[in-house]
């Protein structure tokens, strides 16, 4: 492209002008009432306007039309005020796609204190505020996680607490001293678990778990998780049923890691199902997979979850999820331990209300011998 030419009677412009073509990002120059009357060559590169266009509206043309109203008000008062102009604002390229700019400008002032003109840049901080962005998402994340991770460990002790001072004052019988050991016992180890499930999560993603591997039959695998399961089952008026189950099937996997994936998995299904309702386990043999299903009756997942259930930490419905307890951090664990026996773990569901699916598959192993 042709260097913009300057007049006669300011002989320092062509100077400045090929100062400001050689910087990397878009500038320009206004007279002293803002008009646009230059723009440099990254500023014609960038946006793909032609310098023979008008300068005074070329910059209208490639600002997003939802910021215009508030960039020129903007630049209104930096001129009325004679300050300093600032204000970041998306331009679009070239190639039609808008990214975010930071436009600053400095009034050129006279010995006077007359202003002359104004000298403008536009920087790149697209990738600043996507940065940003992110940094406050997991600021909020952190802030949830906080706010959960208290709530869960605070609940247990409440309750360990204020049975340990009913208990100490004395004065109750037989029955109440028991009733109180057992929720004391039950909060003991609830608070247990949770910290189980942060140590497992943190060796987990920094690969420091390591499995046990050897030939290991399935249906104890299932009856064991069955049995650990079954008095919360019973508690909450769950059933819980063994549907269907080849004889023979092998895996070769860590038995007390595949239990507590089992566990996690079973402890869901119940948690999450409505009392007097059924949970039904499936195992067979698919192909060169072991397939085991978990179904239950409960209050479903809507769509929109499913891809986010086995993140650490999520809760399907913040809302709804809070009156059932936990980290949610279970599904988090057993997608991770089966992924580590080199299976698959994935869930299904018609919607709220309807109920769930968890399918694990596992390599299948031939049977040991006898």
């Amino acid at each position: 492209m042709k260097p913009a030419t300057c007049t006669a009677d300011e002989p320092d412009q062509q100077a400045l002008r090929a100062l400001l073509d050689s910087m990397p990002q878009p500038a320009w120059i206004t007279e002293h009432d803002g008009t646009t009357i230059w723009h440099n060559q990254p500023w014609y590169r960038y946006t793909g306007a032609h310098p023979t266009r008008n300068h005074a509206e070329s910059w209208r043309q490639v600002c997003a039309p939802e910021a215009l109203a508030a960039l020129t008000a903007r630049w209104d008062q930096a001129r009325l005020s004679g300050l300093p102009y600032e204000m970041e604002v998306p331009i679009r390229s070239a190639a039609g796609e808008f990214r975010w700019f930071l436009a600053r400008a400095q009034p050129v002032v006279l010995g006077n204190g007359r202003i002359l003109r104004w000298l403008g840049t536009c920087t790149d901080v697209d990738q600043l505020r996507r940065i940003r962005a992110e940094a406050a998402g997991y600021a909020r994340i952190k802030d949830q996680l906080l706010s959960t991770l208290s709530h869960e460990l605070r609940t247990p002790l409440t309750a360990i607490l204020g049975w340990a001072q009913v208990l100490r004052r004395g004065g109750r019988d037989a029955a109440d001293l028991q009733r109180g050991l057992q929720t004391i016992e039950r909060n003991a180890r609830l608070q247990a678990q949770l910290i189980e499930d942060l140590l497992d999560m943190s060796s987990l993603s920094g690969g420091r778990l390591q499995l046990q591997l050897r030939s290991t039959a399935v249906l104890p695998l299932l009856a064991a998780a069955m049995a650990q399961l079954q008095t919360l089952a019973s508690a909450a008026a769950i059933e819980l049923e063994l549907a269907s189950a080849e004889a023979n099937l092998m895996v070769l996997g860590d038995s007390e890691r595949l239990q507590q994936l089992l566990g996690k998995l079973l402890h869901n299904a119940i948690k999450f199902s409505t009392p007097g309702s059924r949970v039904r386990l499936h195992a067979a043999r698919e192909d060169s997979t072991v397939c085991i299903r978990i179904d239950d009756q409960g209050i479903g997942i809507v769509p929109s979850a499913l891809p986010h259930i086995f993140e650490p930490f999520h809760q399907a419905d913040p809302g709804l999820s809070r009156g059932y307890g936990g980290l949610g951090l279970g599904l988090a664990i057993a997608r991770q331990l089966a992924e580590l026996h080199h299976g698959m773990l994935s869930a299904e569901s018609a919607g709220l209300g309807q109920g769930a699916r968890f399918t694990l598959r596992l390599p299948a192993q031939l049977q040991a011998p006898a």
